[in-house]
C-alpha cells in the first residue's frame, strides 16, 4: 500500500530529475566526431577542458576523447578547495585508482593520472591549471593559464560534475565575453544521474559512470545550491548580484519545483561558494 510519505519521496525524486537535467546542460548526443561535424561543423575541438570534481568518470571519458582525437588538446583545471576532500575519497574507493598519491597534489594533478592510466597518454600531452580553487575562478585562471602558454582556443569543450556543467558554463562565458574572446563553448557532462525511490527512501539509480561519484545526501546538496547560485539578483551569482557568471534564464517550472523542494531540503542549501 502506497502511503503518504512514500507519495511525497516520488514527488522529491521527480523534482530532482527535473533540475537535474537542466543543470547537466549538453549540447551534443554523444562525444564523437560525427557528433561535432553535425552539430557545429567540425571533427575537432581546439580544447577539451575538464574540471575538477569527484566525478571520475569525467576524466576517464576526456582521456579516451583526446586519445580518439576529437580534441587538439586536454587541459585539466583544478587547485585544492572544499571539494577535493570527494575527489580523495573517490579515488581511495576506486580499486583501479586507490594507489593514486593525493596528499598535497591539486585536483588536477590527481586526475592527471587517472588520465595517464586509463588511456596511456603522456603527460606532455595535457594541460595543467592548479590553482583554482572554485567554481568561481576555474575561468579565470584557466584563461590566465591559457594566455601564458600562447593558448587561443576558439573551440571549447567543457566536462564538469553534471550538477555543475551549467554554472561553469555560465561562468566561462562571462570571463571569456570581459576579455573579449569570442570562443565557441560546448557542453557536455559525463553523464545526467537519476533519482528514483528505493525501499521508501530517495536513491540514485546505478548507473555505469557513477561508480564512486556521490551519494544521494550529497547530489541533492549540490542541487539545492544550484538554483540560488544561478539566479540573477542581488543573492545569486548573475550581473546584478555577485557578478561571477552570465544571465542565466531558469524555467519557470524549475523554480516551481525547487520551491517544493525547499521544504524538504532547507538545510541541504550550501552556504559556499
Amino acid at each position: 500500500m502506497v502511503n503518504d510519505e512514500d507519495i511525497n519521496v516520488l514527488r522529491q525524486a521527480i523534482d530532482l530529475n527535473q533540475i537535474m537535467g537542466f543543470l547537466a546542460r549538453r549540447d551534443i548526443g554523444r562525444l564523437s566526431s560525427e557528433e561535432l561535424s553535425s552539430c557545429y561543423g567540425m571533427n575537432q575541438v581546439d580544447l577539451l577542458l575538464v574540471l575538477g570534481s569527484s566525478v571520475i568518470s569525467t576524466i576517464e571519458i576526456a582521456a579516451t576523447a583526446l586519445a580518439a582525437g576529437l580534441a587538439k588538446e586536454l587541459m585539466i583545471v583544478g587547485g585544492r578547495g572544499h571539494s577535493t576532500i570527494y575527489l580523495v575519497e573517490a579515488l581511495q574507493r576506486s580499486s583501479a585508482y586507490m594507489d593514486i598519491p593525493t596528499g598535497v597534489k591539486s585536483e588536477a594533478e590527481m586526475l592527471l593520472e587517472v588520465a595517464i592510466r586509463c588511456e596511456r597518454i603522456h603527460k606532455d600531452q595535457i594541460l595543467l591549471e592548479t590553482e583554482s580553487t572554485n567554481c568561481g575562478n576555474n575561468a579565470s585562471y584557466a584563461m590566465k593559464k591559457l594566455a601564458s602558454l600562447g593558448r587561443n582556443p576558439r573551440s571549447i569543450l567543457i566536462m564538469q560534475d553534471p550538477a555543475m556543467q551549467l554554472r561553469s558554463y555560465a561562468s566561462f562565458k562571462r570571463v571569456w565575453s570581459a576579455a573579449g574572446e569570442e570562443s565557441q563553448f560546448i557542453n557536455y557532462p559525463a553523464f545526467t544521474p537519476n533519482f528514483m525511490v528505493k525501499a521508501g527512501c530517495l536513491a540514485i539509480e546505478e548507473h555505469e559512470r557513477l561508480q564512486h561519484a556521490w551519494d544521494a545526501d550529497r547530489l541533492v546538496s549540490l542541487i539545492m545550491g544550484e538554483i540560488p547560485r544561478l539566479r540573477d539578483d542581488a543573492y545569486g551569482y548573475g550581473p546584478r548580484g555577485q557578478g561571477f557568471i552570465e544571465h542565466v534564464d531558469i524555467p519557470e517550472h524549475i523554480d516551481e519545483a525547487y520551491e517544493r523542494l525547499l521544504q524538504d531540503y532547507a538545510q541541504f542549501v550550501r552556504i559556499q561558494q
